[in-house]
């Protein structure tokens, strides 16, 4: 059943799936739940995460530049050593998720509400969001 307004979407049930789908082109993933998934040092650049779940995730190392995460839930997340230029995390909870060495350049956390985060050198986020 679709999830995104389109009759034919399916949300990846899983990290491998995600991959392989990216590979073959595809961004737009929206609503997916992912639980305890390695996604470390893949690229995932330009990615739409819109509406998804991420819990014990692992994105350490991993090149996200320009992905979305707009109204997402992400807890307990690895950003550690990310590349998440340009990206977004509007209106999205974020809670007890590490950025310790990611490059944040331009990224946009407008609107999020975060809270137990750790980040390079103690910088808060950019762009607002609240701080729980």
């Amino acid at each position: 059943m679709a999830t995104d307004g389109s009759s034919d979407y399916v949300p990846s049930g899983s990290a491998q799936e995600l991959l392989q789908r990216y590979s073959s082109g595809e961004r737009r993933f929206h609503g997916v739940d992912l639980d305890e998934a390695d996604l470390s040092r893949v690229t995932l650049d330009g990615a739409d995460f819109e509406g998804s779940w991420f819990h014990s995730c692992n994105f350490e190392g991993a090149s996200l530049k320009e992905a979305s995460f707009r109204l997402c839930n992400v807890k307990c997340a690895d950003f550690r050593r990310a590349d998440l230029t340009l990206a977004s995390f509007q209106l999205s909870g974020v809670e007890a998720a590490e950025f310790e060495g990611a490059i944040l350049a331009g990224a946009s956390f407008e609107g999020a509400s975060y809270y137990g985060y750790t980040i390079h050198d103690g910088d808060g986020f950019p762009n607002g969001g609240s701080d729980a």
